[in-house]
């Protein structure tokens, strides 16, 4: 128990170390509940994961349009949707050009981003 208790010297060396490590635990702290918390499963979809600020535009059983500021033109995704598709079990079957498939098990989803928007698919 000894080896585990840090000295406090006052120092502002002492600080600067403590400064930065609270920032790099809050910081992780954030990231994470936004992977958690900022994406919701898909009923229609078998659960793929969608994000919280997606607003749908139109929609079938099948097919889902959404509109959202984060998604790129060049169909890249940001990271903490990348993490949150894995983390679900979500993984890239197939890419071309804009049309990205995933697959989980038996299922697959098709999407495609574009500037401002996201569009699902579950192919069969």
């Amino acid at each position: 128990m000894a080896g585990l208790m840090v000295q406090w010297d006052g120092s502002w060396k002492t600080r600067l170390k403590w400064g930065f490590s609270a920032l790099g635990i809050v910081s992780i702290l954030l990231y994470g509940s936004i992977v958690i918390f900022g994406y919701k499963g898909s009923g229609d979809l078998q659960g793929f994961p969608v994000p919280v600020s997606a607003h749908v535009m139109n929609e079938t059983k099948s097919i889902k349009n959404y509109k959202w500021k984060p998604a790129a033109r060049e169909g890249d995704l940001p990271l903490s949707y990348k993490i949150r598709l894995l983390s679900a079990g979500w993984r890239v079957r197939d890419k071309e050009g804009h049309t990205v498939t995933y697959g989980k098990r038996a299922y697959r989803v098709e999407m495609v981003t574009g500037e401002d928007y996201l569009f699902l698919e579950q192919v069969k």
